[in-house]
């Protein structure tokens, strides 16, 4: 037997699947529950390699997804040291007897497989020596700490903004920060900070280990400067456009339908909601997970949006981590890097929910993922209402919904 027909064999006995070809075995990842952000690995992305670009051995692997890269006989070292795969000894004596001699390999290579009983025995004398309780494994061994690792190889870390890009608010505030309700204090303890080029206000992303991994901005007015704007519509039969919306089209009769958004004042396209640093997943980080280690307890309070957070870690629930965004467990997916970070971190889960269909998409996806494993429970706000306007607006109702805070302030 081929050393690529052992390789792919190993990979469909761990549920992959596998296709051979060119001197390669494609396959799923074996990594994707843990490594990707779905949950899974839709198209193969997973390759290994029978020998490096210049002949060496061993066989190496890589996620061209997740990044994920290694030695395929480490990969078998180590799922035979936990039981994963019970004849791994058969599958590495056999794969280093068929590479003896192998032209593809190189002469130096060629030395180091030679004598495959040798090699066998340096195998397993690595099995007692290694230390198997690293990250990438725990798609196999649910007890090893994971969290650090795959939540920054997936999203690394971005330069600061050009100086003078935008402002710390020691340096000016931005009346939208104001009119939100967030206090100077709440702005300097979260490092927030204000793009007045392109009008917005700036959220800082930090890993749970307090390293720089992206920029969040949230517009607050069109860069001409206008706060306002207006729907933009075209009607649904020949696309003329109808800015008022109101009525008819006034060349087919066609009914209007809204496609975008406008400024009211100098007539371009809204700037986007939300804009974050290129390349960034957000799906792979809580935002206020770096304040962690600052803001101790054991239930967080788990929110949707950038604001939503450090309004919340204002009115005193501590500690407060948004999901930045409703999407956090997809369709099919038995969990995601969210859930699996906040069971990892806290032992009681509070999901303060929007009123509207978004939280409640984002809420019933954590209940399904989280359920059974640690204590959770969902606090569902008014209509049309989000935590950072209940703060402001109807503190007194959100103390009732939610108890009292766990920080007097």
């Amino acid at each position: 037997m081929s050393v690529l027909t052992m390789i792919d064999e190993v990979l469909r006995r761990l549920g992959c699947e596998t296709s051979a070809g060119n001197g390669k075995v494609r396959s799923t990842c074996p990594f994707a529950r843990v490594t990707h952000a779905a949950g899974r690995d839709e198209k193969p992305s997973f390759v290994v390699f029978p020998t490096t670009k210049s002949g060496e051995w061993p066989p190496i692997y890589s996620c061209q997804a997740c990044g994920e890269t290694g030695s395929f006989e480490d990969l078998i070292l180590t799922l035979w040291a936990r039981g994963v795969l019970s004849d791994g000894d058969r599958i590495l004596l056999s794969m280093y007897a068929s590479a003896d001699g192998k032209a593809e390999l190189s002469s130096a290579s060629g030395r180091l497989v030679a004598r495959s009983v040798s090699r066998f025995e340096g195998a397993i004398s690595r099995v007692s020596a290694a230390d198997f309780s690293i990250a990438p494994w725990r798609h196999w061994d649910e007890d090893g700490p994971w969290h650090d690792r795959y939540s920054i190889a997936q999203c690394s870390e971005v330069p600061e903004l050009p100086a003078g890009s935008y402002d710390e608010f020691e340096g000016g505030v931005p009346r939208y920060a104001i009119e939100r309700g967030l206090a100077i204090e709440t702005c300097k303890a979260w490092n927030l900070g204000h793009n007045r080029a392109d009008k917005r206000l700036m959220f800082p992303l930090y890993d749970e280990r307090g390293r720089l991994v992206a920029y969040s901005g949230r517009s607050y007015a069109c860069r001409c400067g206008s706060r306002d704007s207006v729907g933009e519509y075209r009607c649904s039969i020949c696309k003329t456009s109808l800015v008022d919306g109101a009525e008819p089209c006034p060349a087919c009769g066609g009914a209007p339908k809204k496609t975008r958004t406008l400024c009211s004042k100098c007539g371009q396209r809204w700037p986007p909601k939300y804009l974050h640093s290129y390349g960034f997943k957000r799906n792979l980080f809580l935002y206020g997970e770096h304040r962690r280690k600052i803001d101790r307890g054991d239930t967080v309070y788990v929110v949707e949006g950038n604001i939503d957070a450090p309004m919340l870690w204002q009115a005193g629930y501590r500690p407060a981590v948004s999901t930045l965004g409703s999407n956090v467990v997809l369709k099919g997916a038995a969990t995601s890097v969210h859930v699996e970070k906040m069971i990892a971190w806290w032992g009681r889960v509070v999901i303060v929910r929007d009123g509207d269909e978004a939280g409640r998409k984002m809420a019933a996806g954590i209940v399904r993922a989280i359920s059974g494993r640690i204590l959770s429970s969902v606090v569902d706000l008014p209509d049309g209402f989000d935590p950072a306007r209940m703060v402001q607006e109807r503190p007194d109702e959100l103390r009732k919904l939610l108890g009292n805070p766990t920080v007097s302030v």
